[in-house]
Formats: structure tokens, sequence, C-alpha cells
């Protein structure tokens, strides 16, 4: 599932914390999915 997906399903938001709480529950179900590490993960978290 994809965060495009789940937002064009739900059409509006009432407030922004509620999009952003969205969000983020939706990052931790597909984050259990990924099975690659992410491609230059340290370099990106060094700056």
């Amino acid at each position: 599932m994809s965060l495009r997906k789940i937002t064009k399903n739900r059409g509006s938001f009432s407030t922004d914390d509620a999009l952003l709480k969205l969000f983020y529950l939706a990052l931790n179900n597909i984050s259990k999915k990924w099975t690659m590490p992410i491609r230059d993960w340290m370099e990106g978290c060094a700056k």
C-alpha cells in the first residue's frame, strides 16, 4: 500500500494533524514489509 493510495481513498481531512497521524500510522504498517535496507541511509543521516 502506498501513501498516495491512502490519501486518495480518504478524500479530505478535518485538520493537518489528522493527515499527519494517518501518514504516521501508514508508514508504520508499510515499514513492517520493507526487507531491503535503504540505500545511502547513513550518508543522508550525516547531513
